[in-house]
């Protein structure tokens, strides 16, 4: 990592930390979470995560392990030479605990704005249904012509997350469409390279 650089861990959805990383240059990092329980200390460990310039990861720790009510730190190693370079302290807050986790159905279609946005070259677009449903999720070039297909299924209830890679595309302004049943929204999001 470079001055300037960061790294950040995103929020919580679907039981997914998203860590990004807004940096001019490739990198790599171990990720600890660690935490004191009736049993001791307890530790979840992601090692070797590449991560390119403003980049973006997702990881899903085994939630169950980590009991309630007690602080976790989140230890991050720039690097992977064994040095804690940044941590996190993330409170598990037993009423939003995993623990009693049951899906929620949505009540309602929702698109939401992409994640990092502008991004480069990766980004997440996350996505709601309050019923089960054949969905198409586009992205679209400025000038209307379809640059990619993310999805074209027919899903449950639930909420969704796609990443989005704009490897090969042009930086430049870009449109994202959700289609379900009768339902259709568009938002917009932004290349930059």
């Amino acid at each position: 990592m470079q001055q300037g650089d960061s790294v950040s861990v995103g929020a919580i959805v679907n039981d997914q930390l998203q860590l990004s990383h807004t940096g001019t240059a490739p990198t790599k990092f171990d990720i600890r979470i660690e935490h004191n329980s009736k049993e001791g200390l307890e530790l979840f460990s992601k090692g070797e995560i590449q991560m390119e310039k403003n980049s973006g990861f997702t990881f899903v720790p085994n939630w169950n392990d980590f009991s309630t009510d007690t602080t976790m730190k989140i230890l991050i190693d720039h690097g992977n030479n064994g040095t804690i370079d940044d941590s996190l302290k993330v409170k598990n807050d037993p009423t939003t605990s995993v623990h009693s986790y049951t899906k929620v159905i949505p009540s309602e279609f929702e698109l939401f704005q992409n994640y990092p946005n502008p991004f480069n070259p990766l980004t997440m677009i996350s996505y709601q249904l309050p019923v089960n449903n054949h969905v198409t999720l586009k992205v679209f070039d400025a000038l209307g012509r379809e640059v990619a297909t993310l999805v074209n299924e027919i899903k449950e209830a639930g909420t969704y997350n796609v990443q989005f890679d704009g490897t090969k595309l042009s930086s430049g302004i870009y449109f994202y469409t959700l289609k379900a049943g009768n339902f259709a929204t568009t938002k917009k999001l932004l290349l930059m390279k």
